[in-house]
């Protein structure tokens, strides 16, 4: 019969690589006289000689979401990619049916809690 064909696991996740690596040569080609910035919520070790920016997603506007955001920054730049972010104030502020808007702030920037949390994210 057929043998399955698996993905070597040191490779599983180099699509980040070599996407940010498609980008920045597709750029290049174009032209050499603009800088290349990628912005992309997923990460491969060395991509940031491409151009690219890991930012952590979509996040929920919360206070403990603001808290585990630095040491995730923290600890990924510790890995000697230096290019990290996140979204300042988070992108979800309020609360709804999907599981992905856990924002707590229903009335956005209307909301002077919100405003508290923005300014210091």
């Amino acid at each position: 019969g057929q043998s399955k064909k698996y993905l070597d696991p040191e490779y599983i996740n180099a699509y980040s690589l070599q996407h940010s690596k498609g980008i920045y040569e597709g750029q290049r080609a174009t032209t050499e006289e603009k800088r290349v910035v990628n912005l992309t919520r997923s990460a491969f070790s060395g991509q940031q000689r491409y151009g690219a920016i890991t930012w952590s997603g979509d996040t929920a506007a919360k206070w403990d979401t603001l808290r585990k955001q630095i040491p995730a920054g923290l600890n990924f730049v510790a890995t000697g990619v230096p290019y990290w972010t996140s979204d300042i104030g988070a992108f979800f502020t309020a609360k709804k049916e999907q599981w992905f808007w856990g924002g707590d702030y229903n009335d956005g920037c209307e909301d002077p809690a919100y405003r508290e949390l923005y300014l210091r994210w």
